[in-house]
């Protein structure tokens, strides 16, 4: 693990971004060798239908599916964005680990996270018991006179 001098960033995470880098390579690289592949039988005239043609998409989205899937060493969940399939995120979406940056104390990360949602779910249980209004509802709350 190399330590950048200036930024004090990991500039290599072998450990935690490799099964990333492996992801990544492979979502792209089974497609476009199935085609090479599919070329070089058809020159060659030993290939007859277009099999491996067909191959080569449908292992492109179940690879990239795959790819995308992948989760966060922060926060556990999906780090590249489905919207953005065919591009890399630079940062995770949901809580902005940058890509191939160092995570830091997940632990203490999830624990964190996992306390913000138990309050987000105490919230909601009081609002379905109408203990409590949601907060946009003040303003349309009828008022007594």
């Amino acid at each position: 693990m190399a330590l950048d001098r200036e930024t004090g960033d990991d500039t290599e995470r072998p450990g935690v971004w490799g099964e990333y880098r492996r992801r990544r390579t492979l979502a792209w690289a089974l497609p476009l060798a199935l085609i090479v592949v599919a070329f070089a039988l058809g020159i060659t005239g030993d290939y007859n239908g277009p099999w491996l043609f067909v191959a080569s998409p449908i292992s492109l989205g179940v690879l990239q599916l795959w790819f995308q899937h992948w989760p966060c060493p922060r926060c556990g969940k999906p780090f590249t964005e489905p919207k953005r399939d065919l591009t890399y995120s630079e940062q995770c979406r949901r809580c902005g680990l940058g890509l191939w940056k160092d995570a830091g104390n997940v632990d203490a990360y999830r624990e964190k996270q996992r306390r913000g949602e138990a309050i987000l779910a105490a919230y909601g249980a009081e609002v379905r018991r109408g203990k409590r209004y949601p907060s946009w509802r003040e303003f349309f709350r009828p008022r007594r006179r």
